[in-house]
């Protein structure tokens, strides 16, 4: 018998709530889709944990997470259409380098503070978040490029860029209809704005 592992293959679809083992460092593709009563997830403390894959709780109820400082890769569609997620939070000492594409899309996460290592935000990341009303880098953001539509059809009205982005892709803030300020700070390395 195996005493220890870390990876989280699959679950029951009935649960509600779960705490994962410090010992964990990847929870696979589909672990927790589609497990539709889970509403609780949390982490032990000093957890191992660097890999959240593909689409690993897309369709729970889940309604807030609050990410271990080891974590540094968030997979495609990690929590696509995770309709009650209010609350994604980051420890100040993250290790977070990428969030995928579609990783919170349709949830209604209302404010996002991105960590600092983060230097990959994939497509549609956070769109559609309608609720999504602040979006803020941490300092000395190591952010490279806001991506197609990453934040569109959000509720955001001002972002302040990082002075590391130097690419803003097309459509990254389509229907934004309370966007009213994109701020560029002097220090800014932006020399790429793609037109549709």
């Amino acid at each position: 018998m195996i005493d220890s592992f870390d990876s989280i293959i699959f679950s029951r679809k009935d649960i509600t709530s779960i705490v994962i083992p410090k010992c964990i460092k990847h929870i696979s593709s589909f672990a927790f889709n589609e497990c539709s009563l889970l509403e609780v997830v949390k982490f032990e403390q000093d957890s191992k944990l660097e890999i959240i894959n593909d689409n690993a709780f897309s369709k729970s109820k889940i309604e807030k997470i609050v990410f271990p400082q080891n974590l540094v890769w968030i997979g495609q569609s990690a929590f696509q259409n995770c309709v009650n997620l209010k609350v994604a939070d980051f420890s100040n000492c993250s290790k977070l380098i990428t969030i995928d594409r579609f990783a919170f899309s349709g949830s209604l996460i209302e404010n996002i503070i991105i960590p600092t290592n983060v230097k990959n935000i994939g497509e549609s990341a956070f769109s559609p978040c309608k609720c999504l009303k602040t979006f803020t880098f941490s300092k000395g953001s190591e952010l490279k490029r806001i991506t197609q539509q990453m934040l569109s059809q959000s509720s955001i009205e001002c972002i302040t860029l990082p002075p590391s982005v130097s690419i803003i892709e097309k459509n990254a803030f389509y229907g934004c209809i309370k966007l009213k300020e994109i701020k560029i700070t002097d220090d800014s390395n932006l020399n790429c704005i793609q037109e549709d």
